[in-house]
């Protein structure tokens, strides 16, 4: 009889042990995922699953339940319906470099759009169309040998998509307006999976509000913009160490109330380094290979730690800023 009474308390025990083990929501969508079989399902310490969830600053950075990367639209057309029916939260990435966690960040379902990384170029038309997982140097670097270029991220490592969808300042904004600007069209996948072309003529109420909208109207997989002429440009990149700050921050506000040139932009970058304290990480930018002297004359004339500017394409001044380098450090 004692041996029947234990056995029967262990079996309770086991039942109510049964009933209290949940599944992660998250991990369920992540399984329901891996069911339809076409998109690989990557999870934590897998080394793709790790470059999926990468951002450049770790204030940004979440932990994912898992990754995917699709690579068609019928693919992200699944994923959404997952999503949808799972309901799971989930994120999108293209290069990472949002600066605000759930921006493009999740502890759901990380969407990773590498995968759509065309860059298409049309000489009748002008127009060159892009996929929004590509990183805007790859952009140039592909558009370099027709001779033009788009008006896109300034450093390297920043994703077509985000930027765009953005509203996007680049190094041309003064000439040629905000990248958004010069969007004609956008391929999307909408929440409620249809794929849709959107341009001013079809679905113009979407087309201006994916113009600086974000990601919440749908996940957008290809863009086509308007190209322009592009030839050697000048700049990179002078750091100032703090005994020359103060004259650095005259010169950066001389610059900024007398300069006229919408061909000329700087970028400014204050910070701090143990051993070293304050100091200014200035980006200079002039659309062509020589700029007229009294542009950027005061800020050159700066004693500088190091400097790397002058003349080159436009690909390798975007190169020459690495836009990931605060990995792990902002936060």
């Amino acid at each position: 009889m004692i041996l029947k009474s234990l056995s029967f308390a262990a079996a309770a025990s086991h039942v109510a042990f049964a009933a209290s083990v949940t599944i992660d929501p998250n991990l369920a969508g992540c399984k329901a995922l891996e069911k339809i079989g076409k998109t690989q399902v990557h999870y934590p310490n897998d080394p793709i699953y790790e470059s999926d969830i990468f951002h450049a600053s770790s204030s940004s950075s979440q932990r994912a339940a898992c990754s995917v990367e699709p690579s068609t639209v019928d693919e992200v057309v699944d994923i959404i319906n997952v999503i949808s029916e799972q309901n799971v939260p989930f994120a999108l990435k293209s290069g990472g470099h949002a600066q605000n966690v759930g921006f493009s960040s999740t502890e759901g379902i990380q969407i990773a759009l590498k995968n759509f990384n065309s860059v298409e170029y049309d000489p009748v038309t002008n127009l060159a169309t892009i996929g929004t997982g590509q990183l805007w140097e790859s952009v140039y670097a592909g558009l370099e040998p027709h001779g033009v270029s788009v008006n896109g991220g300034r450093v390297s490592g920043v994703g077509v998509g985000g930027f765009v969808l953005g509203g996007g300042y680049s190094w041309l904004t003064n000439q040629i307006g905000l990248t958004s600007d010069r969007v004609v069209e956008y391929e999307i996948v909408l929440y409620t999976g249809e794929i849709l072309k959107v341009n001013r003529e079809y679905h113009p109420d979407l087309f201006f509000g994916l113009k600086g909208g974000g990601n919440n109207f749908g996940i957008v997989t290809k863009v086509t913009l308007e190209a322009h002429q592009q030839g050697q440009v000048y700049g990179g990149q002078i750091f100032i160490s703090k005994d020359s700050l103060s004259k650095a921050n005259t010169a950066i506000s001389n610059w900024d109330k007398n300069n006229n040139d919408p061909k000329s932009s700087i970028g400014v970058t204050y910070g701090y380094a143990p051993g070293q304290g304050l100091f200014a990480e200035l980006l200079l930018f002039y659309d062509g290979p020589t700029p007229p002297k009294e542009v950027f004359d005061e800020i050159l004339a700066i004693p500088s730690a190091k400097s790397s500017v002058f003349s080159r394409s436009y690909t390798d001044l975007v190169l020459s800023v690495n836009g990931s380098a605060t990995d792990g450090v902002r936060g």
